[in-house]
């Protein structure tokens, strides 16, 4: 697993979001978020999301962050940084 699967496990977990979410989401087992969790104390701070906000969820495909989603369009990086080196370890994977 690598660190920054770790980090967006951590951050989706501080923001409410129930194992089933994060783990579609990040496409993980459940039953791995929910290990990572326990193993690591990452509990949320208040109520689960309800349906609607779950399904707006963003998440940034190169560092895992939360991204803004009040723009029309749909985003899939948080800065043109991770764009770049999301870009440049697809190709290397390809070769």
């Amino acid at each position: 697993m690598l660190l920054k699967d770790k980090q967006a496990i951590e951050a989706l977990r501080k923001e409410n979001y129930s194992y089933a979410c994060i783990a579609k989401t990040l496409g993980l087992s459940p039953n791995t978020v929910k290990s990572i969790c326990r193993r690591n104390g990452y509990v949320p701070k208040q109520e689960f999301k309800t349906k609607a906000e779950k399904s707006v969820l963003q998440i940034c495909k190169n560092c895992g962050r939360i991204l803004d989603c009040s723009n029309s369009h749909k985003k899939y990086f948080c800065c043109d940084a991770c764009r770049i080196e999301w870009w440049k370890n697809v190709r290397r994977k390809g070769k």
